[in-house]
C-alpha cells in the first residue's frame, strides 16, 4: 500500500493517551481508520436492508431482464425513486 503524509490536528490529551496503546502513531491511525471504514461499510449495508421491499418484481428476474436490456437501475434512497440510465 502506498503511503501518504497528512497533517492532522488532535487534542494533546488524546495524543498523550495513544502512547500507552501504540508507540507508532502512524500505525495506530492506520489501524483506527481501517476499523472505522469497516464499521461504516457495515452500517451502510445494514441501512440498505429493506430498500427493495416495495419493489414489485422478483430480484433475480429483474437483474436478468436489466442485463438483457443493457440498462442500469439507479435507486435514490430513501424514497426509492427508480430511474434507468
Amino acid at each position: 500500500m502506498a503511503m501518504l503524509k497528512k497533517t492532522v490536528s488532535i487534542p494533546k490529551e488524546l495524543f498523550a493517551q495513544t502512547k500507552d496503546i501504540n508507540s507508532n502513531f502512524s500505525t495506530l491511525i492506520t489501524l483506527t481508520l481501517q476499523e472505522y471504514i469497516r464499521q461504516k461499510k457495515i452500517e451502510k449495508a445494514l441501512a440498505s436492508f429493506g430498500s427493495w421491499k416495495n419493489f414489485k418484481e422478483d430480484s433475480v428476474k429483474y437483474v436478468n431482464r436489466t442485463r438483457k436490456e443493457g440498462k442500469r437501475l439507479v435507486i435514490t434512497h430513501p424514497m426509492l425513486n427508480l430511474k434507468y440510465i
